[in-house]
């Protein structure tokens, strides 16, 4: 395929996707980094289902386990564990709340083999063409060898059940430059990956969000509701201002 300056190649390879599985990769807030993206897609007419691997104790929800390690989130759950963590649950609410009736599911934590037969599922329920797969950071691009490498297991583990999965298009979105400065990442390290898989001929470009923006106007929005409702156990991203 050709591209131009004025195009993205992401875009482009998802322009004839039509049922699209958006999940993220390494647990926590990482699914809430895909609401720009969720939000643009919908708006392009595509179907798109959530999920996440969840840092939430799923067994100690009131969420229906409706595939093993995976669970469908509704407006009405509860968490019983008393930890107070469902940022699930809340993304729900808030999407709810804009009037999306968006589908979420939640991964309980888990190894490869049952995360991929997880995906293989949801794959199959909702008819899903193309799997997007977020990071809400950079170290999922970490080789390994890396002096800082972050939180990289859930990434990795996510990562490999999706290859295994079979679906043909499949994508891993790196969104959040700057937030893994937490976790003791080095944007040097970054850059030469993306440099290295661009020699290898994967990497599909850049897009910037800008606080001007609807999509990271909403973005913000449903991190600071999550937050308000999760006291004590707020997102990283509400410290960074790397973000947008």
């Amino acid at each position: 395929m050709n591209y131009s300056i004025n195009q993205i190649p992401l875009f482009e390879e998802l322009k004839d996707s039509q049922s699209i599985l958006l999940a993220g990769a390494g647990g926590g807030f990482d699914i809430f980094s895909g609401i720009p993206l969720y939000l643009n897609l919908i708006k392009q007419g595509k179907k798109v289902i959530l999920a996440n691997f969840s840092f939430t104790w799923m067994t100690e929800t009131t969420s229906k386990e409706v595939f093993p390690f995976c669970y469908k989130i509704r407006t009405g759950d509860s968490d019983l564990s008393g930890r107070n963590y469902f940022p699930e649950k809340y993304l729900k609410l808030w999407l709810g709340l804009q009037g999306h009736n968006a589908e979420i599911y939640a991964f309980e934590r888990t190894g490869v083999q049952p995360l991929k037969a997880a995906y293989k599922y949801l794959i199959k329920e909702h008819e899903i063409d193309t799997l997007l797969l977020v990071d809400g950071g950079t170290d999922s691009l970490m080789f390994g060898d890396e002096d800082g490498l972050g939180t990289p297991q859930e990434d990795v583990c996510s990562m490999a059940a999706v290859y295994q999965s079979g679906i043909k298009k499949q994508y891993l979105l790196s969104v959040g430059f700057g937030i893994d400065h937490f976790h003791g990442v080095s944007h040097y390290r970054f850059l030469e990956n993306v440099a290295s898989i661009a020699k290898d001929g994967g990497y599909l470009g850049m897009f910037q969000i800008t606080k001007e923006m609807e999509e990271a106007e909403k973005y913000i929005d449903a991190i600071r509701f999550a937050n308000e409702k999760m006291k004590g156990k707020e997102s990283i991203r509400v410290y960074s201002k790397m973000v947008l």
